[in-house]
């Protein structure tokens, strides 16, 4: 067979295989930000974000930790100084919004739900939709900001949680050669 009947095949046929292994666009999102919460400094809490233009395309990411080149010090990580480190760590979302202009972002991807400054911020921002993997404790503040300003927001679905989880343990698994 060559290129002329390939092309020829293809557009008489109309059918389209979808790879039910593939993430959608929404878990894929959540999958990146999930990554990038693995570059955060806080022995607590990992948050990371992806923020995606109005053609999908990853725009920014960010992570919570402290202000470039500041090291994190072991008196932070003491349970009794836990509302001292929220205090001093920028949020994900922040990071993320800072590296692109008003109107860029279309869609943030967030591991947690946002506090009511971030919420602000993203709407601030000209984000359209929100879409986080899992709550952040019981707070629900950011659901006033986003009904205010008419930013669309949701938490995945357990089937999504699942689907991601199932890709993960069956496509990212790093193997090592063995030692001879």
């Amino acid at each position: 067979m060559n290129w002329k009947d390939f092309i020829e095949e293809s557009s008489k046929s109309g059918k389209h295989i979808i790879d039910p292994t593939r993430l959608t666009k929404d878990e894929y999102g959540c999958l990146v930000a999930l990554s990038v919460a693995s570059r955060s400094e806080d022995p607590h809490t990992k948050n990371g974000c992806c923020i995606v233009n109005s053609d999908g395309r990853i725009i920014s990411t960010g992570y919570n930790g402290l202000v470039k080149d500041r090291l994190l010090s072991s008196t932070l990580t003491k349970e009794c100084y836990r509302d001292i480190k929220r205090s001093l760590f920028i949020h994900a979302e922040t990071n993320a919004l800072s590296l692109i202009r008003r109107g860029e972002g279309h869609i943030i991807y967030i591991t947690m739900s946002s506090c009511l400054n971030c919420a602000v911020n993203i709407a601030a921002h000209g984000i359209k939709h929100v879409i986080f993997v899992d709550d952040y404790r019981d707070y629900v503040e950011y659901k006033y900001i986003f009904s205010y300003y008419g930013v669309s927001y949701r938490k995945l679905e357990v089937s999504e949680i699942k689907h991601i989880n199932e890709y993960v343990k069956s496509n990212l698994i790093i193997s090592h050669p063995s030692p001879s």
